[in-house]
């Protein structure tokens, strides 16, 4: 009502959503927790889409036109990427048109765009000052049961990291960082199936989700929300989890390489046996993962789709040295380690436990049931050792670039052999 007479004008789609974020701005903003301002964002643009596809509307098909415009935002905000891609299909069906490309070309510019900073700064994405300082505060020592346990078999678990309090905060500041970063990690998926070029043709979810049609996809994956979202920084950042990583890989300093936030769906795939290090570009021993899921995750034999390690596999150098593809190598785990060490686990977890494994260990996930589960969501925190260095130029050149999405933006900066030194390589402990 406020807005019938900006309605009445000449004025783009984007006048309007900017009327409408600026008149809500403080409603949504003051008394409220992450998650209830990320739920009156939502409404926001829901009001927003709505209102104006009206005046997209005019001229453009009537009717039909505006029930396109209005469904294809409301997906956008809705939680699953798969029903968004069926609201589409279904709009585009019902109305009996093909213009559904028009409204996403424009939404992809308006929308994903300029809408998706919008939220990221009026959305609180920052911690509460409590939650903060706990974070700037290094923890007791690590205990030697799960240091030895980390040596010897190349993975290890630490309950309780954090308590449920914290985890209710830290998750609410997660998703809504996850919110912003959706097509990058449909764009990123289709990459690791499709190769470099297809993925940069991708104009939006829709484009990524049709390309992807039919294939098993293993997880989205959404890369170093620490870059975009304070509060995913200070978690990041903080010596409560980068003391133990340094515990963890006996030295005194390390860097921030990357987090990554793995959602795997109801009905994803197997996530296959891999190593992180050989998708990184270090020339190092010095990595290790903090696997953090933002809920608890049942054990298997209840359908949880926990990490998964071949334990010992982080001291197996003979698997990549001897071999010119030691990916196809990975094939007959089986034979090479026995079929206990391949199920190697650390049961379900609870929430606020986390689990680390070293860069050379082999680890996995089973598949996630499509009926009676949620989404497995987990924050995933990787970290080296001071004083690592880039791969040089006789690396062997069967290197899985699959994680390139991470490290393109400050690679090009260093020199092959070089120390990777960076401000986007931040050191994140010193003891």
């Amino acid at each position: 009502q406020n807005n019938r007479g900006l309605m009445r004008s000449e004025a783009t789609m984007w006048d309007v959503w900017t009327a409408l974020v600026r008149a809500s701005s403080i409603s949504g903003g003051i008394g409220c927790s992450s998650s209830q301002r990320m739920r009156h964002w939502r409404a926001v643009l829901c009001v927003a889409a709505l209102s104006s596809v009206f005046w997209y509307g005019r001229g453009r098909g009537g009717p039909g036109a505006v029930l396109r415009g209005a469904l294809w935002p409301c997906a956008w905000v809705s939680a699953s990427p798969t029903s968004r891609g069926q609201v589409s299909r279904l709009a585009s069906s019902a109305c009996g048109s093909p213009h559904r490309r028009q409204f996403v070309v424009l939404s992809r510019s308006r929308l994903r765009g300029q809408t998706r900073r919008a939220i990221a700064d009026q959305v609180g994405l920052a911690l509460s000052q409590s939650l903060q300082e706990r974070l700037g505060q290094a923890p007791a020592d690590v205990d030697l049961d799960v240091q030895l346990h980390f040596s010897r078999h190349g993975h290890a678990c630490t309950r309780q990291l954090f308590d449920g309090v914290a985890m209710d905060e830290l998750r609410g500041v997660i998703e809504n960082a996850v919110e912003v970063s959706e097509f990058e990690a449909w764009q990123w998926t289709v990459r690791s199936h499709f190769g470099e070029a297809i993925a940069n043709q991708m104009e939006d979810v829709f484009d990524c989700q049709d390309t992807l049609d039919g294939i098993p996809v293993s997880f989205l994956q959404h890369f170093n929300l620490w870059r975009q979202s304070e509060g995913v920084r200070a978690l990041t950042h903080s010596p409560r989890i980068a003391k133990v990583a340094a515990s963890l890989l006996g030295t005194k300093r390390v860097r921030l390489y990357q987090d990554a936030v793995f959602v795997k769906r109801p009905g994803d795939s197997t996530t296959r046996w891999h190593a992180d290090l050989h998708m990184a570009p270090f020339d190092t021993n010095g990595m290790v993962t903090c696997w953090l899921p933002l809920s608890p995750v049942p054990a298997q034999a209840d359908g949880g789709s926990g990490l998964m390690f071949i334990s010992g596999s982080q001291r197996d150098v003979a698997l990549g040295f001897w071999r010119k593809e030691p990916q196809k190598a990975r094939l007959n785990l089986e034979g090479r380690y026995g079929e206990e060490a391949m199920q190697d686990h650390h049961g379900a977890l609870a929430l606020g436990d986390a689990t680390w494994h070293h860069g050379w260990t082999l680890h996995g996930a089973p598949c996630l049931a499509a009926e009676g589960t949620s989404a497995r969501v987990a924050l995933a925190m990787t970290y080296i050792a001071d004083g690592t260095r880039i791969r040089g130029d006789d690396v062997d050149a069967d290197v899985d670039d699959e994680d390139s999405f991470s490290y393109r933006a400050w690679l090009g900066d260093l020199s092959p052999g070089s120390i990777a030194e960076h401000e986007l390589l931040p050191l994140v402990y010193s003891s």
